[in-house]
């Protein structure tokens, strides 16, 4: 009995043996995980902890909290180099509503908190995978 739900890597993955490497896996979740932060926006980066963990199946959870936490920093960064000074005002901005947190503390509880979303989206994609398998000898 074939699974219907395992999708195949694309061909060009199949020839190279690229979709068995773990850091090229890593870098399609980074990718997959800015693409659907920046088209649909920061809730479906829990998705894209889902896809890695789906795909990473052991460790899933820690693949997805890896690789949504670098796109996470990869999007925090970029928004500091394309705009210094309105992320700099942001920044303090936001840390004015807690009290003596520095400015600094804001853009490291985004990324923690898109580390959380891409770690609890690895956790769901690896417990899918024993789902389909079920059944097979």
């Amino acid at each position: 009995m074939t699974n219907a739900f395992r999708l195949e890597p694309p061909t060009f993955f199949r020839a190279c043996h690229l979709h068995e490497t773990l850091p090229v896996k890593v870098i399609l979740g980074i990718f997959l995980a800015i693409l659907l932060h920046v088209v649909f926006g920061w809730q479906w980066s829990i998705v894209a902890g889902a896809v890695v963990g789906w795909w990473i199946i052991r460790k899933g959870w820690l693949f997805g909290a890896l690789t949504v936490g670098c796109a996470w920093s990869i999007l925090v960064a970029y928004n500091y180099v394309v705009a210094p000074e309105s992320f700099g005002r942001l920044t303090s901005t936001l840390s004015g509503f807690v009290p003596g947190a520095p400015a600094w503390s804001i853009p490291v509880a985004t990324i923690l908190i898109g580390t959380l979303l891409g770690a609890v989206g690895g956790f769901l994609g690896q417990a899918v995978v024993p789902l389909g398998t079920r059944g097979e000898a």
